[in-house]
Parts: structure tokens; sequence; C-alpha cells
């Protein structure tokens, strides 16, 4: 959020302000209405109904739509399930996108230098690449959580390794340097044998 508003204000603490403010705005009304919508099913059914539908795996919407008549609440659980896909399909797409669009600048600009007729169609070249690899990966029906798994080393090493070797590199961050570094430290070895330890499951 805070690089979209970087690219529309020219001042990066107006961007920040800006960006904080929406955030506080959105989680104001995500708990609202989540606390909202939990405390209206809390009051409206009983003990027995909320333990038949957790033993029989019923959703909330489920629920509802046998006391509610009409076809209501079906076609807000149909809204309900586009719109979560949508949203988890886009959060996924954008950041993926976002991420390759960084690779492939970086490593162009080793390379050649940029021109606008490049600038202009790398976004299209990004989003159908970025769509080709996304649809390979649903064609051969790659688990989500295989893929977390296996790339959870860049994790370790971006989250924790790279910010662990700049405490001890640079004497700016001189003053980080306590026993928590090395908490870290463990936490990035960790996630590092975690490819290992699915091998051997």
């Amino acid at each position: 959020m805070n690089v979209a508003f970087r690219k529309a204000e020219a001042d990066p603490d107006i961007a920040t302000y800006r960006a904080l403010r929406v955030s506080r705005i959105a989680f104001v009304i995500l708990l609202i209405a989540v606390s909202f919508f939990g405390l209206s099913f809390l009051l409206s059914i009983n003990h027995a109904e909320a333990s038949s539908a957790l033993a029989a795996n019923i959703s909330a919407l489920a629920l509802s739509a046998q006391v509610i008549p009409g076809d209501t609440v079906r076609m807000l659980s149909t809204v309900l399930n586009l719109v979560a896909i949508f949203t988890a399909f886009f959060g996924i797409y954008l950041g993926f996108q976002d991420a390759l669009k960084g690779i492939v600048t970086n490593v162009v600009d080793r390379f050649i230098t940029r021109g606008e007729r490049f600038n202009a169609s790398l976004p299209k070249m990004i989003s159908v690449i970025s769509v080709l690899l996304l649809g390979t990966w649903v064609m051969f029906g790659i688990p989500a959580m295989l893929l977390m798994q296996v790339t959870v080393p860049v994790f370790g090493l971006v989250a924790c390794f790279i910010p662990v070797y700049l405490i001890f590199k640079v004497p700016a961050l001189k003053q980080y340097r306590c026993w928590k570094t090395y908490y870290v430290l463990l936490f990035g070895i960790a996630l590092i044998l975690v490819p290992i330890m699915k091998i051997f499951e």
C-alpha cells in the first residue's frame, strides 16, 4: 500500500501517513464487521445448534440458510465465495507480478539500458508470464503447502540471515548485537532445514 501511495505522492512522509491512515480505517472496518458477524451468530443460535453444526462441519451461512427463508442466504454465500476466490487470486497474482517485475528489471539493468519502448511493454510481458506460470502451477496441481516448504529457505535467508549479517558487518548497527540476534539466526537455520526435513518425512 505504501508503494502505491509513493507513486501518487512526491513526499514519502505524506505517502506513509496516507498508507497508515488507510490501514487503520481498514482494520477498524474489519474489526466492526467481524465482531458484528460473530456476535449476530452468537446471539441467534443456541449451544445445541452450534455443536451439531461443528460436528457436521457446516458453515455459518449454511446454518443460517436452514432457518432464513428464500434464496437470500444462498446468493450471499455465492457472492462471498466469489469475493474470497478473487481476493486470494489477485493477492497472489499482484504479489507474484510485482516480485517478477523486480527480478526482470534487476537482471535487465545489468546488461542493457532500458528504453521507453521496453518500459511500456514490460507490464504486458510480466502479466503474460505471470498468467502462464500461475496457470502451469494450477494445471500440474502443485500443492501450495509444498511450494511454501520448498521456498521457505528464501524466507530464512531474507528475514534472518541477511539482517544478522548486516548487524555484524555494518558498524552503525552495532547497537543491535545481543542474544536476540543469535535467536534470529537460529530461526534462520531452522527455516533453511525445512526442505531437508520434508525429504525425510
